[in-house]
């Protein structure tokens, strides 16, 4: 399972003939690439009312021969707001974390799997990418132990004056106890291939029989000096 703290790397690459582009999700991490990317989420359930909202630096801090790589995540800022009571949150310490070429976290002998709810889904959410290079209008299959959902490369769009690729990805939860209608849209720059912005609503949301349903939203958007 793709982390989130991967996703400023797992970034598009272009491979491109003048009459058929395709696209992959293969870029090579490179050492001293660091992204601010700014949060957004928000849980609705019942009489549950979750928000939260954060800044945090992503920085790949080293790369081998295999294409593993390190990567430090910093916290600078946030809230967390809970039936609308706010708390602060402190900006963290560095916190390192190693991926393999394919940008999947490796555990330490003996760690435990996160099995928070939440984390469960951003995680299932954030593998977007299609397991050979595609063409604007080609479709996928993305598929999770919740049930598979299907990626398209929609074509070109211009985002805050930058010219960007749109996915979409859409679908349903319906395997494992799970449930909820997927919509989501990823902008990636077309010339760095950066994360520009994702953005995910499930609707009826359920990642377990015990868990009630929820209406989920999550946003991550790159931030970018305002000079």
């Amino acid at each position: 399972m793709i982390s989130i703290k991967a996703l400023p790397i797992m970034l598009l690459t272009l491979v491109a003939t003048p009459q058929d582009a395709t696209y992959t999700l293969k870029q090579k991490p490179v050492a001293g690439h660091e992204s601010i990317l700014k949060l957004k989420m928000n849980l609705e359930s019942n009489d549950l009312n979750l928000d939260m909202k954060s800044e945090s630096l992503y920085k790949i801090t080293k790369v081998e021969e295999d294409g593993s790589f390190e990567m430090e995540t910093t916290v600078l800022e946030g809230t967390v707001t809970l039936n609308g009571e706010e708390n602060v949150i402190p900006k963290g310490e560095p916190e390192k974390s190693k991926y393999d070429k394919d940008g999947n976290e490796i555990k330490k002998e003996g760690e435990e799997q996160d099995e928070d709810p939440i984390s469960e889904m951003i995680n299932v959410l954030a593998e977007f990418e299609p397991k050979k290079a595609v063409k604007i209008g080609d479709t996928w299959e993305l598929k999770s132990k919740y049930g598979t959902l299907t990626g398209k490369l929609e074509g070109k769009e211009t985002y805050e004056k930058i010219d960007c690729l749109k996915i979409t990805v859409s679908g349903k939860f319906t395997e494992n106890g799970a449930g909820g209608t997927v919509a989501g849209s990823i902008l990636l720059n077309s010339k760095d291939f950066d994360l520009e912005k994702l953005k995910f609503t499930v609707e009826n949301a359920k990642l377990s029989e015990e868990m009630p349903e929820a209406k989920f939203k999550f946003e991550l958007e790159r931030k970018r000096p305002t000079s």
